[in-house]
């Protein structure tokens, strides 16, 4: 197996042990003790490491929402909260709220803390020396210390995995002039395991933006009645491609053997947090493996 369908099979492996953060009500209470609410905390948390950047600037980074509803977000955001206290209350959060869902339970439940302890020097190997160049969002989680907590440390690792092959995608999307909108309707006709009024409504894109990206990819011949087209697959497959060949590095830090250890360590420990219902994306349950 190639070091890039390996990629493919991490990010779906790893991307619930991050992105259960968006949904933990430890997060929600400790952004709240700084007088951050709604998207604020979701906006400023990502990029804090970067410093307190300006809404504008923050848009360009996070590229399939609405510009205008990042900025609102993130100047309100700013305005309340130092990208310092933010960090350190996301932190505390996600050692909460991993000890809660990773806590061994009744019965057969098995207890995952070796897991956690396997996994960290596998995920530190794997972002060791990565580029930076072109990685925005990556480049400011790397720069911060590695927490001293293992859960923490952990989450950290497989984040920042998750930043690097966001940059990427970015890239992917701007190499065959995708918009924001047109990416999200592609993402469901692709693979619909979110359903499009999720992700057009947390993205702020209301019904006319839509039915314009709708309009400009039949134009291209790429969507047609909400199905993909031969070419808009094309494309769509083309973008994952892309996306996997520039997230390799990390995998090929690992070697196929340990990228295969940490695929299902992590996985084992994404399973249990959907057991426990760590995210809750409405009717549609994406598969973490």
């Amino acid at each position: 197996m190639t070091f890039e369908q390996l990629s493919r099979q991490a990010q779906a492996a790893f991307e619930p042990f991050t992105a259960m953060i968006f949904f933990a009500p430890e997060a929600f209470a400790r952004f709240k003790t700084l007088g951050l609410r709604g998207r604020q905390s979701y906006f400023c948390s990502r990029s804090a490491p970067l410093g307190k950047l300006p809404g504008e600037v923050v848009a360009a980074l996070f590229y399939n929402f609405n510009p205008a509803f990042v900025k609102e977000q993130v100047d309100g955001g700013w305005a309340i909260a130092a990208p310092e206290a933010v960090l350190l209350e996301r932190t505390l959060a996600v050692t909460e709220a991993l000890q809660r869902l990773l806590a061994p339970g009744e019965g057969a439940e098995e207890d995952l803390n070796g897991n956690v302890q396997q996994a960290l020097p596998l995920v530190r190997k794997a972002a060791a020396g990565l580029p930076v160049r072109g990685r925005p969002l990556f480049a400011g989680h790397a720069a911060m210390p590695w927490p001293d907590e293992p859960n923490a440390a952990l989450w950290h690792g497989v984040n920042l995995l998750r930043e690097f092959r966001g940059d990427g995608h970015i890239a992917a999307l701007l190499s065959e002039q995708i918009d924001a909108v047109e990416a999200i309707l592609l993402q469901v006709a692709f693979s619909p395991r979110l359903p499009l009024h999720f992700l057009t409504r947390s993205r702020a894109w209301d019904v006319e933006d839509v039915g314009a990206g709708e309009r400009r990819l039949a134009e291209r011949g790429l969507l047609q009645d909400g199905v993909l087209t031969e070419k808009g697959r094309e494309i769509r497959e083309r973008i994952e491609l892309i996306t996997d060949r520039l997230d390799s590095r990390p995998f090929e830090n690992l070697g196929e053997e340990d990228t295969r250890q940490l695929i299902s360590l992590v996985g084992a420990l994404s399973q249990r947090i959907y057991a426990r219902g760590g995210l809750n994306f409405g009717p549609a349950k994406p598969n973490p493996v």
